[in-house]
């Protein structure tokens, strides 16, 4: 956890993730933005959505995505993210933007990865109850992950990390530099 009283979300330039939950009505949409210094993630910003229109989803996405200026995202296509997914897709590019379907597979290995960097010490998260709650909700039931549904969702933030984690897997693109095409004088 971060110190308290420490500034969490001030980034350091370090390349950024960022994961995205998608829901409309029943459960929250979560926006999560990591930052990677020396093998620690660190997270920058946390925000829950509760029945907001996907128009204010893409605008809190785009936000998000220019303010941090994202290298990666990994977004939950699995039935109505799919739209929002190829939307953020059409407008920010197909190599940073990639949906993610939900399998049992999958979702066992976003869930080790995210549960691991935990126990290797190596992610600073804010000390927040409804955090540290969707934290604990997610458990291993004999052969599939489960997370008891809530009021304050359905282990959003959990998977919203998750995916923020997994967005890290493939090479960053740095923005180039319009001076490196310029003409000779």
């Amino acid at each position: 956890f971060y110190a308290p009283n420490t500034t969490w979300n001030q980034r350091n330039n370090g390349p950024t993730f960022m994961g995205v939950d998608i829901a409309r009505t029943n459960d929250l949409s979560v926006f999560v933005v990591f930052e990677k210094l020396d093998d620690v993630y660190f997270m920058r910003h946390l925000q829950c959505l509760k029945n907001a229109r996907f128009d204010e989803q893409e605008q809190v996405f785009e936000h998000l995505f220019r303010t941090y200026s994202v290298q990666n995202v990994c977004i939950d296509r699995t039935g109505i993210g799919s739209q929002f997914f190829e939307r953020a897709q059409t407008k920010f590019g197909t190599y940073c933007v990639e949906g993610v379907s939900f399998t049992s597979k999958l979702k066992e290995e976003l869930a080790y990865k995210l549960k691991s960097t935990f126990n290797r010490y190596a992610m600073r998260i804010p000390r927040d109850e409804a955090l540290i709650s969707d934290l604990l909700s997610v458990q291993w039931e004999q052969t599939h992950l489960t997370a008891q549904h809530s009021n304050n969702g359905h282990a959003d933030r959990f998977w919203a990390m998750a995916l923020a984690l997994y967005a890290d897997r493939k090479p960053t693109v740095q923005p180039f530099k319009t001076e490196l095409f310029l003409a000779p004088k």
